[in-house]
């Protein structure tokens, strides 16, 4: 395995729009162990200045805001390679919709 492709979402957070319902998350792609991705958003949520926590991207924050404790990591694939991490990132990213309806950037 190469890396993985993985999923920060708030159980039992669902919005609407226009009836549709969805659930707002941040897809992201990781060589690391992905629990250490995580803890490295919930650090960079944290590192900004003290007026500005969590202000360095929505998902930061979401984490901020929200509080690390309400959230978990899921891991939605595994690659083989960079070029496929590559893809399936794009791929999760397009299925949830995560740059509009989400925390992607």
């Amino acid at each position: 395995m190469y890396g993985v492709v993985y999923r920060i979402f708030k159980p039992g957070l669902s919005e609407a729009i226009s009836g549709v319902i969805y659930e707002p998350c941040y897809i992201g792609k990781t060589i690391q162990n992905p629990e250490d991705r995580f803890k490295g958003h919930i650090r960079d949520s944290k590192k900004s200045k003290k007026d500005e926590k969590g202000k360095c991207g929505k998902l930061h924050r979401k984490l901020y805001g929200d509080g690390e404790e309400n959230f978990e990591i899921e891991v939605l694939h595994e690659a083989r390679s960079p070029e496929e991490l590559a893809l399936k990132e794009q791929e999760f990213v397009d299925q949830f919709n995560s740059v509009k309806l989400g925390w992607n950037k």
